[in-house]
């Protein structure tokens, strides 16, 4: 029973801390929002999961109003350190990514290296224009497809039917 009501309490209190940032963004004249916006912040009233919510919640602000939001965030050490954490997730979901791409583009690049290979082993300088085809195609699901049936071939026209129907 008590964890529905710590879980509410938390929503409830992140949605606050965004809403009372919004009020301070959108009327700075108003010096009461702005004592206790300053007040919560350098009381570090503010968690984490506070600043998570005040972060959806500028997907929806003006140019403007993002950048009294982030006045206001890089003034308060907690705020900063969240900034650094945000960005070092940032970094390691770039870097994975970065990681990930690379690796489909060196199977994509492995793929079209032996099926080239194999057309010119089995089919020689015949096989040069086909071999060119292979190395513009970069969806690895065409080239594992094309990679699973052209050992079957036995003829050029056999491998160019095999390329032609794996690009359909």
């Amino acid at each position: 029973m008590f964890a529905a009501f710590f879980t509410l309490r938390g929503r409830l209190k992140a949605e606050s801390s965004a809403i009372l940032v919004e009020k301070y963004v959108k009327d700075r004249s108003d010096g009461e929002v702005a004592q206790l916006v300053d007040f919560v912040f350098e009381n570090e009233l503010v968690q984490i999961e506070d600043l998570e919510e005040v972060m959806r919640m500028t997907l929806k602000m003006t140019a403007e109003e993002k950048k009294k939001i982030y006045e206001l965030l890089t003034r308060y050490p907690a705020s900063r350190e969240w900034g650094e954490r945000v960005r070092a997730e940032g970094r390691a979901e770039g870097r994975a990514e970065g990681r990930a791409e690379g690796r489909t583009e060196g199977k994509v690049e492995r793929s079209q290296e032996i099926i080239r290979k194999y057309l010119a082993r089995r089919f020689g300088l015949d096989s040069a224009d086909i071999q060119e085809r292979i190395q513009q195609l970069t969806d690895l699901e065409i080239l594992d497809r094309i990679l699973e049936q052209l050992f079957a071939a036995n003829t050029m026209e056999e491998a160019l039917d095999i390329i032609g129907n794996s690009l359909v």
